[in-house]
C-alpha cells in the first residue's frame, strides 16, 4: 500500500517519465544527439526520478523487484556530479531499453492500495 507522500513520489516518477517518453518516442539516436535542449531537459527529468525513487520506502520498492533500484537512485549522482563522464549514448539506452519498465512498475506501484 502506497501513502500519501508515496503517491506523490509516484506521481513525480510518472511525470517526468511521461515527458521524456512524450519527448523521445519516434525519435532515432541522432536526432536525439542533435538536440542539445533536449539532451539537458531528459537529464533533468531523470534526475527528478532518481530523487523521487530514494523517497519511496523500502518495502514499496521491494514489490517491484525487477527494477534496480539503486540504479535508478544512483543515476541522479551521476549526472549531478560525473556529467561530463556520462555519454549521452548511456542516457539514450536508459531511455529506449529501460524507461518502459521502470513506467510499468511505478503504474503498478500507484495501483497497490
Amino acid at each position: 500500500m502506497a501513502g500519501t507522500d508515496s503517491q506523490l513520489h509516484l506521481a513525480q516518477m510518472l511525470e517526468n517519465i511521461e515527458r521524456i517518453r512524450g519527448w523521445t518516442d519516434g525519435l532515432a539516436l541522432e536526432e536525439y544527439l542533435s538536440n542539445r535542449m533536449l539532451r539537458d531537459a531528459v537529464e533533468r527529468c531523470l534526475e527528478r526520478i532518481s530523487e523521487a525513487s530514494r523517497r519511496l520506502p523500502e518495502v514499496l520498492k521491494a514489490a517491484q523487484p525487477q527494477i534496480p533500484w539503486r540504479k535508478v537512485a544512483d543515476i541522479g549522482n551521476v549526472l549531478r556530479h560525473e556529467y561530463d563522464d556520462v555519454a549521452d549514448t548511456e542516457v539514450w539506452r536508459i531511455v529506449v531499453d529501460e524507461l518502459h519498465t521502470l513506467q510499468a512498475a511505478v503504474l503498478a506501484m500507484t495501483r497497490a492500495r
